[in-house]
């Protein structure tokens, strides 16, 4: 009889003893699992990509003219002489002067000295090299630009100038309120057999008109970009390794689980300012596209 009255705290102390020395084992076994609140910090993904900026360059060549009478010895064309003439010609029709620019002169020079080198009279060249390869050659960034060729005996700069003005089309470039810059060459040859002045007019509108996307932004966010695809292949690496490792390891496994956490934040940060720069970007991109659109029209 006392033994079955015993019995239930028999079993009470059995029991205690077995939990107790469970409890031993998974503090102190080293295969023991052990669950921490640890847990894997989610990535942010860049959503969205930059605008690309792509001028259109135009261009503006009405046919050249030439001037059928044989230049006099002291006929003389200059640069300085065929720039003031155009720009009375502004003024007198309500447009602003154009200011000189020497990479439109050198755009201006090389083609005159081609035309006499190559024996053409044309805005293209027999390579098929026209007025805007020619400026390009020279570290010119344009908008817009235009060309007036003339060939012939003119007697000085304001008589070329007048004969241009005379023909629609080179009037138009010359009275262009768009332009702002010009290149002048004045070159005297053999042409067709014949003594001839060669001259040539390159009117711009540079890039700098428009307000372009800031390149070293753009930089930044390609190099950005690079760095968190390298980061996300490192991220992939790390977390395969968690989840397939020993997690029995609590030290170690816990320690890899918060270099993988550490490294999210740092992409995830990368990841929020780039996405702020892009979206910066984008609209510089907008309003240089709208200026090219409203000097298009």
């Amino acid at each position: 009889m006392k033994l079955k009255s015993l019995a239930p705290y028999l079993s009470l102390i059995v029991l205690s003893w077995a939990t107790l020395l469970f409890l031993w084992l998974g503090i102190f076994s080293p295969y023991s699992i052990i669950l921490t609140g640890t847990r894997l910090t989610p990535l942010k993904t860049l959503v969205g990509d930059v605008v690309p900026a792509e001028p259109k360059k135009q261009l503006v060549i009405p046919p050249p003219i030439s001037y059928e009478i044989a230049p006099s010895v002291g006929n003389k064309l200059t640069i300085d002489g065929i720039i003031a003439a155009t720009n009375i010609e502004r003024i007198k029709n309500g447009a602003l002067a154009l200011t000189e620019n020497s990479l439109l002169n050198a755009a201006a020079s090389a083609k005159a000295k081609d035309m006499f080198d190559n024996q053409y009279f044309a805005h293209e060249s027999p390579t098929g090299k026209g007025p805007g390869e020619l400026v390009e050659a020279t570290g010119y960034e344009y908008i817009l630009i235009g060309e007036n060729l003339a060939e012939g005996g003119f007697k000085d700069s304001v008589d070329v100038v007048t004969a241009w003005m005379n023909s629609p089309g080179h009037k138009a470039n010359i009275l262009n309120t768009k332009f702002v810059e010009i290149g002048v060459a004045a070159e005297r040859g053999i042409w067709d057999g014949r003594n001839v002045w060669m001259a040539v007019q390159e009117f711009g509108l540079p890039l700098s008109a428009c307000d372009s996307p800031t390149k070293n932004l753009l930089n930044t966010i390609e190099n950005n970009k690079i760095d968190i695809s390298l980061s996300r292949q490192r991220l992939d690496i790390m977390k395969y390794d968690i989840e397939t490792s020993y997690k029995n390891d609590w030290e170690g496994y816990n320690n890899r689980i918060n270099d993988y956490n550490i490294l999210v934040i740092q992409y995830n940060i990368l990841i929020s300012a780039t996405q702020g720069m892009i979206k910066v970007y984008n609209i510089q991109v907008s309003v240089f596209n709208d200026c090219l659109s409203e000097i298009s029209n």
